[in-house]
């Protein structure tokens, strides 16, 4: 059986559709990539992005390793706090090391010129 997503106007097997049991047919009106992204935007407009995409999300989501370590687990998508700008895929842990250093150049340079001095002693 299939249906057709109300946001990505593509028709796909009733599988790719979250179930709903409110709902008529038992499914949500959109797709669970659709879904995905939705609340995606939801929430990245919770935490300051103003304009957000849900193609841009969708193209991100396909982004399979951290911009920063290279790693696959625990993805997230990133934005800057201050313009709202959505700005690539890291993972947990260098998301999190970016709101530690506030996203201060001049503090992650330091941070760099500090290990670099440790390890040249």
């Amino acid at each position: 059986m299939e249906r057709k997503c109300y946001v990505c106007k593509l028709v796909k097997n009733i599988e790719e559709f979250v179930k709903d049991k409110n709902k008529k047919e038992g499914r949500r009106y959109a797709c669970k990539e659709c879904m995905w992204a939705l609340n995606m935007r939801g929430y990245l407009k919770r935490h300051g992005a103003t304009t957000v995409d849900l193609q841009e999300l969708l193209e991100m989501k396909k982004i399979k390793i951290c911009a920063i370590c290279n790693c696959t687990n625990n993805l997230r998508i990133d934005h800057d706090h201050k313009t709202g700008k959505l700005r690539g895929v890291l993972c947990r842990n260098c998301n999190v090391a970016l709101g530690m250093f506030a996203d201060s150049i001049e503090a992650l340079e330091k941070a760099r010129n500090y290990l670099l001095d440790a390890n040249n002693s």
